[in-house]
């Protein structure tokens, strides 16, 4: 009786620990999860980067320099936008797109990453691109999704809009979606709001949103 009643304490002492240590652990992982994912994230943008330039420098460096790739890209971009901003490089940029352009394949790759790169940065002659975060209400009526508004055409006369819907937590794949733009929401949301939410999955969200027929079904002539 008395061993039992000596046990007991113990017992009980030893799952207390086990609870504290297990709790520990467990704000441990949580906190440290974030910072190995940026870790990683970052280790593959160096690595992706610094390959790019990299080896070449290092065959005529002679050695193996690490972040070297990486530094000459920079200033090749660097350089790249100082000289886009002078008249005489605007000239021979328009100049080279052109050539660029009448090449097959190679110009239509071109003109596909100047559109992606003019929608990221905003100058989308139409607005959409990816800075224009919409909803739609897909792929059923009461389920909506968050997408990127990207462009326009019209089906049988009616308006119909192009909209990327990025997949959860890696919003570099997707599906493209032909939706009628009555049907299409633009949002208050900015690019970054909606690329956390997908990162992390909906975890990170935000508190509101406010949805707002698109523009263009007023700017739009109607077609009868």
């Amino acid at each position: 009786m008395s061993q039992g009643t000596t046990q007991q304490p113990a017992r009980s002492r030893l799952r207390r620990a086990v609870g504290v240590v297990s709790h520990r652990f467990a704000v441990g992982l949580l906190i440290l999860i974030p910072v190995v994912l940026t870790v990683v994230i970052l280790q593959f943008a160096f690595e992706f980067l610094d390959g790019l330039l990299g080896p070449l420098l290092s065959t005529a460096l002679g050695r193996d320099i690490p972040g070297v790739g990486l530094v000459a890209l920079l200033l090749i971009m660097l350089l790249t936008g100082v000289l886009a901003l002078s008249g005489a490089a605007r000239s021979v940029s328009r100049w080279m797109e052109r050539i660029l352009a009448a090449i097959p394949v190679v110009g239509t790759i071109y003109g596909i990453g100047k559109k992606m790169t003019g929608s990221f940065a905003g100058s989308s002659s139409d607005g959409a691109g990816f800075n224009r975060v919409v909803l739609v209400e897909y792929p059923r009526d009461g389920v909506w999704s968050m997408g990127f508004l990207t462009g326009f055409t019209r089906v049988d006369g009616e308006l119909h809009a192009f909209v990327y819907l990025p997949t959860a937590p890696m919003p570099n794949s997707g599906w493209i979606a032909l939706i009628e733009a009555a049907r299409v929401y633009d949002t208050d949301l900015s690019t970054q709001d909606a690329m956390q939410t997908v990162l992390s999955s909906g975890i990170s969200n935000p508190e509101s949103i406010t949805r707002r027929p698109l523009r263009e079904l007023q700017e739009a002539p109607s077609n009868a």
